[in-house]
């Protein structure tokens, strides 16, 4: 086996190892979070968030959008929204979008919102369809083009999609949670 190979083998291994401690600070923070115990919260899932984790990202994103455990910024929670979603977990894609679409965080962009809509609609998220096409709506054919071949180019590189399903994972208040049906759950 050559060195690269190997190298490859073993940073899967110590992927695998190390993941499921990552998902246990991440279902303890989530768990702290409900419970009202924001700070506790934020120890656990802010690292992990800043080491890549799309779920940990989008939580993060959570507590900035809500304003619990540290000061409500719409700019910062949609910083995180945008990492996890970049990593393609549907529901920080449909969080991304709407939050482009309200102009919350940011100025209001139609053509971002269209794109992280379509992308969270591709990953199956349950209302981004809807919203997707609304926003479309607003797009004038140029715009939409646009926004389409983004969203196609983004999908060629990035074929993936992660979706919270059973993860337990929190939402912002201002979205909601989303209704997976139990299909959705088994992919995750």
């Amino acid at each position: 086996m050559n060195l690269t190979a190997w190298l490859g083998a073993a940073g899967v291994a110590l992927a695998l190892l190390i993941q499921p401690a990552l998902a246990n600070d991440l279902g303890r923070g989530n768990a702290e979070y409900r419970r009202g115990h924001y700070t506790a919260a934020l120890n656990l899932i802010k690292p992990l968030a800043q080491r890549g984790d799309p779920f940990a990202q989008f939580s993060l994103g959570v507590m900035y959008d809500d304003g619990r455990g540290m000061a409500q910024n719409y700019g910062l929670a949609l910083k995180w929204y945008r990492r996890a979603a970049e990593n393609g977990l549907a529901d920080a894609q449909y969080a991304a979008g709407m939050s482009y679409a309200a102009g919350r965080g940011m100025k209001q962009d139609v053509v971002r919102a269209y794109v992280w809509l379509n992308l969270a609609a591709a990953g199956g998220y349950p209302d981004a369809e809807r919203a997707r096409d609304q926003e479309e709506s607003e797009l004038s054919r140029a715009e939409a083009v646009r926004a389409q071949a983004i969203a196609a180019d983004w999908l060629r590189k990035y074929p993936g999609h992660l979706i919270c399903g059973m993860r337990g994972c929190i939402h912002p208040r201002w979205l909601g949670k989303p209704a997976w049906t139990p299909f959705d759950t088994l992919n995750n």
